[in-house]
């Protein structure tokens, strides 16, 4: 019988036999992250299984629950509500998800016939179109940035006053130099500052099942990496065109030291893949 590894999952081939169980990769380093990523010591891998509702469908191949694609590794809280991958995954911006964004637009278009807009209205504006909606799910960064530009730029063209009666209503629409000025006294001058404030509060717990996620397998790499350099094994880092990369202008490598007789070939194309790790035994 096969029991799924995952601790908050009670899974096994008795109770659902429907389910497909995995054991452990042979890949060493593959290996090594799922048991990370599973909370388990080395000592005790023996009969470790996960079964298929911790995958996600794009790691079987051709559709198929049998096989996983190389190079995966399970998600524990998968089932619990999915990861986040891009900005697509975030809510849209359209009328009908968040109408007070595009009300924002009708009003500033509406001024130029009533030239009543004041700052403390348009700063409640702000305020609501920045903040996070009911779902507890935050827009997309960028489209809050592009939105908040164009406010900004056609509020800085709409004369705002503390005398709105002192404008002249006019079916066609004029410039803001061609506007007269009104007669009576006017108050100082109120500066429009708009301001974006995207929070990054207390990531959820999916944010930190992520960020656990890929701390612990950059944390794998570099310990690989460093038993390679400490075998005495040349470890080559390659751009996305194959080029090899030097460790004097390598992120990666800058905490490595290589002997001077390291012979590495600068600028020349030696493997297409950047992913691939070539060992090579250090002369000398």
């Amino acid at each position: 019988m096969k029991s799924c590894a995952v601790k908050s999952c009670r899974n096994d081939s008795l109770k659902r036999p429907d389910l497909t169980f995995f054991n452990l990769p042979k890949d060493s380093v593959l290996k090594e992250e799922w048991l990370e990523i599973l909370g388990i010591k080395r000592r005790e891998n023996q009969n470790v299984a996960v079964c298929e509702n911790h995958f996600k469908e794009k790691d079987f191949r051709a559709g198929k629950k049998k096989e996983l694609k190389s190079h995966v590794v399970p998600i524990p809280n998968l089932g619990k509500g999915d990861l986040i991958d891009s900005d697509d995954d975030f809510m849209d911006f359209s009328p009908d998800v968040i109408p007070e964004m595009f009300q924002v637009t009708a009003e500033v278009h509406a001024v130029q016939s009533q030239h009543d807009l004041k700052q403390e209205s348009l700063e409640e504006q702000i305020d609501q179109n920045t903040s996070i909606d009911q779902s507890g799910r935050r827009p997309s960064r960028k489209a809050a940035q592009i939105a908040a530009k164009k406010i900004y730029n056609t509020a800085r063209n709409i004369p705002v006053s503390n005398n709105p009666e002192g404008f002249e209503a006019n079916s066609s629409p004029k410039s803001v130099s061609s506007i007269s000025k009104s007669k009576s006294k006017k108050g100082p001058p109120i500066y429009v500052d708009l301001e974006m404030d995207c929070c990054d509060d207390e990531l959820s717990p999916i944010q930190a099942a992520l960020d656990n996620h890929e701390l612990a397998h950059y944390n794998m790499v570099v310990r690989h990496l460093k038993e390679l350099v400490a075998a005495d094994v040349k470890v080559m880092e390659v751009d996305l065109d194959g080029l090899l990369i030097p460790p004097s202008e390598s992120i990666i490598f800058k905490d490595f030291i290589f002997p001077p007789n390291a012979n590495l070939h600068k600028g020349k194309q030696v493997i297409s893949d950047p992913t691939i790790i070539v060992p090579v035994t250090l002369s000398g």
